[in-house]
């Protein structure tokens, strides 16, 4: 199964590099256009220089600028993710400086034994989330009745 993987991810590796478009932008820069697309369905672009015998990638701060744009505060957040299938969620800090991104490391965040989190919506702070959960899930129900303008009931 292992051999069937290997040949699975070289097609995926063919693929990338058959559907990536390289263009030199100038002497430092390569511009790399991938084949995937972002929210804005446009296709996302890293660019490349050398930097002291290395390989400085970035997008020119457009993944920074449109998180920003989307309401997501960089200077305080957590990144948020849910592993496939739901069984955990995971938490990392973030920071920027200027277009510089730094992640802390990545957490397992607590949630109570017998809630999978398939969605949840944290706060804007990352301290409190909003989780759906399977009506197999959720506790039962109770109701509670409420009387308005009870003393009235009282008059005879």
């Amino acid at each position: 199964m292992i051999d069937e993987i290997r040949g699975l991810l070289d097609q995926y590796a063919q693929w990338v590099r058959d559907k990536s478009v390289l263009r030199e932008v100038n002497d430092q820069y390569v511009e790399i256009t991938t084949p995937y697309l972002d929210r804005h369905n446009d296709y996302t672009q890293i660019y490349v220089r050398r930097d002291n015998g290395a390989f400085l990638l970035t997008d020119g701060g457009e993944t920074i600028q449109d998180l920003r744009a989307s309401g997501c505060d960089l200077e305080t957040s957590n990144v948020f993710n849910t592993i496939p299938g739901g069984s955990a969620m995971f938490a990392a800090p973030v920071s920027t400086n200027g277009t510089a991104f730094e992640s802390g490391v990545l957490q397992r965040l607590p949630f109570p034994p017998n809630v999978i989190p398939t969605f949840a919506q944290s706060t804007p702070d990352g301290q409190r989330f909003l989780v759906a959960v399977s009506q197999a899930q959720q506790a039962p129900r109770m109701s509670i009745s409420v009387v308005l303008n009870w003393p009235a009931s009282l008059k005879p």
